[in-house]
C-alpha cells in the first residue's frame, strides 16, 4: 500500500468518529456565527491548498454563497491557479484574482536569489512587498464592499499562527482593517484535513498525493530553514519539470538540492 492509499484509509476510518462530526458541526457553527455578526458579503480567500480546499466546500455546506478570492504571485504554481479556476467554475462561484507583490518581484529588482533579506536594500524591498500585498488585498476588498474574509489558516501549521489565533480567536477584526477575518478551521489538525476530503469525495491538488503534509507552494523569503530541510528536493523528486523551470529562472536554487 502506498502512502496515498495508506492515508486514504486512515481519513476514512477517521471519519467515521463521533469526534469528527462533531468538530466539522462546530466549524459550521461558527461560519454561521460570522455571518450573522456581520452581514453582508462576506469573501473567500482560496489559495487551492488543502486546507483553503476545505474551507470552501465546508462554508457551501453551510450555506455560504459568497464570491471567491485568489492572491496570485508571480512565483504561485500554475496548478495552483488552474485549479482554483476550475474548482470555482464547477461550483459557479464567482472568482476574484488578484495579482500581488511576491518573491520573485523582489528577486528581480535586487538581481539575486535569497533565502533571508541581508543588505539594507533587499530588507526594504522585502518590506515593501509584505506593504505591498497588503494594500493590494484591502483595496480590492475595500473596492467590492464585501465585510469581511474566510480564511483557512489552522495554528498547526506555524508557531506563529498558533500564538496570534490564540490571541484573536477564530473571528476578528485588526485596527487597521475595518473588515471582518473568520479562521472556522484555526484548530483543526492535518488529520481532520484530509478526512474531510476523502469522506465527502473532494477534489484535491495532485501535489499532495507524494506530499500529503507539505505546503502546495514553496516557502520563498525569510525562510532558510525551510530550505535547508529539504524543500526544495522534495519538489526536485515529485515535480521535475516545475523544479527544471526554477533552476533556469535562478540558477543559485541548484545549491539548495
Amino acid at each position: 500500500m502506498d502512502l496515498g492509499e495508506r492515508l486514504k484509509e486512515e481519513a476514512l476510518a477517521y471519519a467515521k468518529l463521533k469526534s469528527f462530526q462533531a468538530r466539522v458541526d462546530k466549524t459550521k457553527q461558527r461560519i454561521l456565527k460570522a455571518l450573522a455578526e456581520a452581514p453582508g458579503t462576506w469573501a473567500l480567500s482560496f489559495s487551492g491548498g488543502k486546507d483553503s480546499t476545505v474551507l470552501l466546500y465546508i462554508c457551501l455546506d453551510a450555506g455560504w454563497r459568497g464570491p471567491v478570492l485568489h492572491f496570485y504571485y508571480p512565483e504561485t504554481p500554475p496548478e495552483n491557479l488552474e485549479f482554483v479556476r476550475a474548482t470555482t467554475q464547477a461550483l459557479e462561484l464567482d472568482l476574484h484574482v488578484v495579482r500581488v507583490s511576491g518573491a520573485w518581484d523582489v528577486y528581480a529588482a535586487c538581481g539575486r536569489f535569497f533565502t533571508d533579506p541581508e543588505t539594507l536594500e533587499e530588507k526594504r524591498l522585502t518590506n515593501k512587498m509584505l506593504r505591498d500585498y497588503k494594500k493590494r488585498v484591502d483595496t480590492h476588498v475595500g473596492s467590492q464592499g464585501w465585510v469581511g474574509q474566510f480564511m483557512g489558516m489552522r495554528m498547526q501549521e506555524s508557531f506563529k499562527r498558533e500564538v496570534m489565533l490564540k490571541r484573536k480567536g477564530f473571528l476578528y477584526q485588526t485596527q487597521d482593517r475595518s473588515t471582518w477575518t473568520c479562521c472556522p478551521l484555526f484548530d483543526w489538525v492535518i488529520r481532520d484535513v484530509w478526512a474531510y476530503i476523502y469522506s465527502r469525495n473532494i477534489p484535491f491538488l495532485s501535489h499532495y498525493k507524494d506530499l500529503p503534509e507539505e505546503r502546495s507552494e514553496l516557502v520563498w523569503l525569510a525562510c532558510p530553514l525551510a530550505w535547508s530541510i529539504g524543500q526544495l528536493s522534495k519538489v526536485k523528486k515529485t515535480q521535475p519539470e516545475y523544479y527544471a523551470e526554477l533552476v533556469r529562472r535562478w540558477p543559485e536554487l541548484k545549491n539548495l538540492t
